[in-house]
């Protein structure tokens, strides 16, 4: 009789131990994850990059002794195969030019000369005689920064006085620069030793110093202060572009960035 119930009870807990290995173990549930409340990302346009080229730097021993300086700017076109002047040299002020079509060859007397295509910048010092020659298969076209007060035919604006220019035999850097800017992009606030002055070809640029802040756009002309802190930004939607002429004692640091220094925007 023992011998009986001992043998049921081990077929019992076979019977228990199969059962119990053929039924899965319950899941765990998964640890509550609350939902993240949803919020915007904030852009960072001040880390956008403004494309900038470089067209010439040219040292020049002194600037004109005039009364005022300003940039008159103009626009320029010559046929293909045209000459300017048609026969002989001329001579004209201190001129930035910016070829934006064609080509031009330019000759001076003596028989120097050199091919500016479109996209690149050539530096005319006064006095020097010379003749225009367009070399290409379509016009040339081009954007000039003269040195005048005077408006000239076909001008776009002028600079008014340019701020910070040192009198006497000063040397200087000349420079041409084209910048894109995407819409949000901006200069780091800076101080400048010597005047930019702008042209606007494309956008809207909005502007903020120590004396306050305004805007300028398509086709209008702006010059930086010098000595002030400064700093401009593309404020359009859509992307902005421009030329820039830079004058600044040579020797010396053209801008120079004021990190912790903040001004209101534009």
């Amino acid at each position: 009789m023992e011998k009986h119930t001992l043998i049921s009870s081990v077929v019992f807990l076979i019977v228990l131990a199969v059962a119990c290995a053929q039924t899965p173990s319950p899941t765990p549930a998964p640890p509550f994850t609350p939902v993240p409340t949803a919020r915007p990302i904030p852009t960072a346009k001040s880390g956008l990059s403004i494309e900038t080229r470089t067209l010439f730097e040219q040292r020049v021993a002194q600037l004109p002794p005039l009364a005022n300086m300003c940039w008159d700017v103009r626009t320029g076109s010559l046929a293909p195969g045209a000459k300017s002047p048609a026969t002989g040299f001329h001579t004209h002020g201190w001129v930035v030019a910016y070829v934006t079509g064609g080509a031009e060859r330019v000759t001076y007397e003596g028989g120097a000369s050199a091919t500016i295509s479109s996209g690149q910048g050539i530096l005319f010092e006064a006095d020097k005689p010379h003749v225009h020659e367009s070399v290409g298969t379509v016009p040339r076209t081009n954007s000039g920064f003269e040195l005048t007060c005077q408006r000239q035919p076909k001008s776009l604006g002028t600079s008014g006085p340019l701020p910070g220019i040192r009198s006497g035999a000063v040397p200087y850097q000349v420079q041409l620069r084209v910048r894109t800017w995407p819409s949000g992009a901006q200069t780091p606030v800076h101080i400048l030793s010597g005047p930019t002055t702008t042209y606007i070809v494309e956008g809207t640029i909005g502007r903020s110093t120590s004396s306050g802040t305004t805007r300028s756009g398509p086709g209008e002309l702006y010059v930086s202060p010098v000595g002030e802190l400064a700093q401009n930004t593309c404020v359009s939607s859509t992307l902005c572009r421009t030329l820039d002429v830079d004058t600044w004692p040579s020797g010396e640091t053209r801008s120079v960035a004021q990190p912790g220094k903040s001004l209101p925007p534009p």
